[in-house]
C-alpha cells in the first residue's frame, strides 16, 4: 500500500518528465521536483490551517499580514526596508 503511495507521488511530481532528461538536465529537473513539493506542500498547509480555522502568514505589499479562512486580514508587522 505505502509503495503504492510513494509511486502515485513520484509520478505526480515527475509529470512528462523521462529518465534520460534527468542525466541530461539532472539540475534543472532537480529544482523543478523540489519546487513543485515545495508549492504542493505549501498548498496542503494552508488547506489544513484553513481547516482547523487557524491563519496563515503572508507578505502582502511590504507588510507581514495575518490571512484568516474568512477572507479577513490583519497586518502583524510593517518592512522597515522597502
Amino acid at each position: 500500500m505505502s509503495q503504492d503511495i510513494n509511486n502515485r507521488e513520484k509520478e505526480e511530481f515527475m509529470g512528462d518528465l523521462d529518465m534520460d532528461d534527468l542525466e541530461e538536465n539532472h539540475h534543472e529537473v532537480f529544482v523543478e521536483i523540489l519546487s513543485q513539493a515545495a508549492r504542493k506542500a505549501g498548498e496542503e498547509a494552508v488547506k489544513k490551517a484553513f481547516a482547523m480555522n487557524l491563519p496563515i502568514a503572508v507578505w502582502k505589499d511590504g507588510r507581514i499580514m495575518k490571512k484568516y479562512p474568512d477572507g479577513r486580514e490583519e497586518i502583524v508587522s510593517e518592512c522597515l526596508v522597502k
